[in-house]
């Protein structure tokens, strides 16, 4: 039917006391030429299904505005063909349902109308737009106002909106789709930003070619509370160029697959009790880092999780800045060959602590070949796992990596009070820190918390400068690091110096065949650090330069079971001067070489002794190397207790001159007294005299790992030892102290630090149960971990600090460490 002015009021029914035109009941209607219409008009105003058609080229039709659907009980339908216009505001659904297919034009470009689909609650709207000549133009632009709401845009349709929200209302759900090349939206209002799910739901998605681009270049995918949104982007050339908060204060995702890309992301999972989750995956699927403005995943206290897999990729625009913040209960996931996180600037894992509700789980996830990587771009950012929460970062899988190329950053695992961090490396993954990596620091000077990294099955460390242990602030006890690296393969590798127990207290585990290597090596440097190395089984530590044990604090060094300590520069147990020449008269040093294929070898000098208290202890066929000089201070001394003690000279030593000019002791079966140059067995070990005691056969290479042609080898003692017989009731362990007691005391020692202890009777030179009469408490210790030690009055892990009892103060772990007194205890 073709329409005009003196046909309209057959057709729509003219009602003179309104301002308005209305097909209902099912009536139906056709515009096909040019034509100016001055009034609304309501398509399904209370019943039926009506429709109207509008067609003709270059037809205006301009209605002022548009109800589809208007009640309930009606449906409207409004098809525009190809070649028509037609020039109206628009409401699909106020009441009922209401449908508009767009092959036309809707409105002129740069049109203020608004635009609602879905406009009251329990109503429908739909705009399906399709086609090169399809093009939509509106101001603000609402799909689901307080209903339910369609928007399609495909096939080369064309929509510019002023604004575009998706599910405005708590009871609203909106979705819009924009499908196949040549299509696009626009929105042309910069300060007004995207939303999908504003206070109701929302679902965006851009496929197969097409693109939407926000000139506000921002997206919010669920922005308040209670509201959900969702947004899709995938195929090659698909784009969504826009910033986007994905789950702000509500619950928001963005998956972005096969190629598509996307802009900025700037937060995911926002506030508390938000949720977000963005997904990129598959080869060429990218998201940008803004330059300037952090990313901050579940920062004040929402979840956020961030995924990126099968090649997909994540970064900023060139070689610019970009930063990752990650709250209580965030996580990072990068999975699959080809997979990269690129940033100029800082990673902080575990932040926000005061927003933690229930355990924090910051967590970053590098497998199966995916790379992390933090450019060298001259930004000396930090990467801090672990900083006010706890954080953890795991990397496995061959070709996985965490790299950290600027030599300016710093890393640190553990960082303020509350911040633990926890890093692994396995399964033949590599983390590489080009600057200085610190594991336990605690700058706040409050309580400390133990912050580990775990190297296993092949996994690789690599650090310039690496402190275990640094401290508060650089210049205090709190701060405890561990580092453990378990198994051949393992490899724990630092370029530069190496420090365990900086002002903080620091322990290093070899084990199974593992590595280490550093360019010098300070166990205990300052006088409030505290430092352990143990090196077990075949492992091996390579120091390139100086190696100082109890430098100004406490330092030990275990070597057991085939160890291999080597260091290519002086090595001192008991020096008493720290790295930068402070000086401790207090500090106390000890070196333990226990087992037969256990070496401590030092390729220039070996001072035991210096202006603090020395100890090093030769048991069970251990052997210490010395290339250079070897010499005892007044406060040093040498143990053999079963163990070897090889000089390499150009003239034999003999055992006269070895005691004279050592502190030297061995064990005699009962205890340890002072050796006489009859107590003494040495040998010149040419690589042709290699006979000795009845033709036993000294060993050419000392566990496959040191020729001794050209060194004097000595023995003297019979066994290991736990503590030596000092006399008149005093006793020496080797890692417990000085202790006092006598038979009939019954299993009593007074310690002198600890006071009266009972030792109970299952107890082993090595490992003791112990009841402390001053805490009345039973403890459970061993070489390996004192001053550690766990006290079962409470079931919680104690570390001895100072003091003689009852003043004595200790470390308590409670989830975090705090330090007591004795008197609270």
């Amino acid at each position: 039917m073709s329409l005009f002015a003196g046909d309209l009021h057959a057709v729509f029914g003219n009602m003179e006391d309104e301002d308005w035109w209305y097909l209902d009941g099912g009536a139906s209607g056709a515009v096909n030429a040019s034509w100016l219409m001055e009034k609304s008009l309501i398509v399904g105003r209370y019943s039926g299904d009506s429709s109207l058609y509008v067609g003709g080229n270059g037809t205006v039709f301009d209605s002022g505005s548009a109800t589809i659907g208007d009640a309930p009980a009606a449906t409207g339908r409004v098809t525009v063909a190809s070649g028509a216009k037609w020039v109206t505001g628009i409401i699909l659904g106020l009441g009922g349902k209401g449908y508009v297919t767009l092959y036309g034009h809707l409105n002129e470009p740069g049109a203020g109308l608004a635009c609602v689909i879905g406009g009251a609650s329990g109503s429908y709207g739909e705009l399906f737009a399709s086609g090169d000549d399809a093009a939509l133009y509106f101001g603000e632009t609402y799909v689901g106002g307080q209903g339910e709401g369609r928007l399609s845009v495909f096939s080369g349709a064309v929509a510019e909106l002023g604004s575009l929200t998706l599910g405005l209302n708590d009871s609203s759900a909106g979705e819009v789709e924009v499908a196949l090349a040549g299509s696009t939206l626009t929105t042309l209002y910069s300060e007004i930003d995207a939303e999908v799910g504003r206070y109701g739901s929302g679902r965006l998605t851009v496929r197969d070619g097409a693109s939407l681009t926000s000139a506000s270049g921002m997206m919010y995918v669920a922005r308040f509370s209670e509201s959900e949104g969702a947004v899709v982007v995938s195929g090659a050339e698909s784009e969504l160029d826009s910033a986007l908060a994905v789950g702000y204060m509500g619950k928001g995702s963005l998956d972005v697959e096969g190629g598509a890309r996307v802009g900025e992301l700037r937060s995911i999972g926002h506030f508390e009790r938000a949720e977000g989750s963005v997904e990129l995956k598959g080869e060429g699927s990218r998201a940008l880092l803004d330059a300037s403005w952090p990313l901050d995943i579940g920062k004040q206290g929402g979840t956020g999780r961030l995924v990126l897999s099968g090649g997909a990729s994540l970064g900023p625009t060139g070689n610019q800045a970009g930063e990752i913040w990650m709250g209580p209960h965030a996580s990072v996931l990068l999975t699959g060959a080809g997979t990269t996180l690129t940033m100029g600037r800082g990673l902080s894992i575990g932040n926000d602590g005061d927003h933690a509700w229930g355990e924090s789980t910051s967590a970053f996830l590098v497998e199966d070949g995916a790379g992390f990587l933090r450019v060298n771009n001259g930004n000396a950012a930090e990467i801090i796992i672990g900083n006010t929460c706890a954080g953890s970062v795991e990397v496995r899988g061959q070709g996985s990596a965490f790299t950290v190329a600027c030599p300016q950053s710093f890393a640190y695992l553990g960082r303020y009070s509350g911040g633990v961090g926890r890093m692994l490396v396995e399964d033949r993954g590599a983390v590489s820190i080009a600057g200085i990596a610190v594991i336990g620091m605690n700058n706040d000077n409050k309580t400390s918390d133990i912050s580990t990294l775990r190297i296993r099955s092949q996994g690789t460390f690599s650090g310039g400068t690496t402190y275990i242990g640094l401290g508060a602030d650089y210049t205090s006890a709190l701060g405890l690091g561990i580092v453990k690296a378990e198994g051949a393969g393992s490899e724990f590798l630092n370029s530069g110096p190496l420090f365990v127990g900086f002002h903080g207290t620091g322990m290093l585990n070899l084990s199974g065949g593992a590595l280490a290597t550093s360019s010098t090596g300070w166990i205990g440097n300052r006088a409030t650090g505290t430092g352990v190395v143990n090196v077990f089984g075949l492992s091996e530590w390579d120091v390139g330069g100086v190696l100082n044990i109890g430098a100004a604090g406490r330092g030990t060094l275990n070597i057991k079971n085939g160890g291999l300590v080597e260091s290519g520069g002086r090595v001192t147990v008991g020096l008493g001067t720290s790295s930068d020449n402070n000086t401790n008269a207090e500090a106390v040093g000890s070196a333990r070489v226990a087992g037969e294929g256990s070496l401590l070898r030092a390729k220039a000098d070996l001072a035991v002794g210096g202006t603090a208290n020395g100890a090093l202890t030769i048991s069970d066929g251990g052997l210490v190397a010395v290339s250079g000089t070897l010499g005892t201070g007044e406060r040093g001394v040498i143990s053999l207790a079963g163990g070897w003690l090889a000089i390499e000279s150009s003239e034999p030593v003999t055992a006269l001159a070895l005691v004279s000019d050592l502190h030297l002791q061995y064990y005699d079966g009962a205890a340890m007294v002072p050796a006489g140059a009859e107590d003494v067995e040495v040998i010149r070990y040419d690589g042709v005299t290699r006979l000795w005691q009845a033709g036993d056969e000294l060993f050419d290479i000392y566990g496959g790992k040191i020729d001794l042609t050209g060194y004097t080898v000595a023995r003297a003692g019979v066994s290991d030892v736990g503590f030596a017989n000092a006399g008149d009731g005093w006793n020496h362990s080797l890692w417990y102290g000085w202790f006092y007691t006598r038979d009939d005391f019954a299993g009593w020692i007074y310690h002198q630090f600890h006071g009266w202890q009972y030792v109970y009777e299952g107890s082993v030179d090595a490992s003791s149960y112990v009841w402390d009469a001053a805490t009345a408490s039973w403890w459970w210790t061993a070489w390996q971990c004192y001053p550690f030690f766990y006290r079962y009055e409470g079931a919680k892990w104690h570390c001895y600090d100072k003091g003689t009892t009852p003043g004595r103060s200790f470390w308590v772990y409670d989830g975090a460490w705090s330090q007591v007194a004795e008197s609270e205890m």
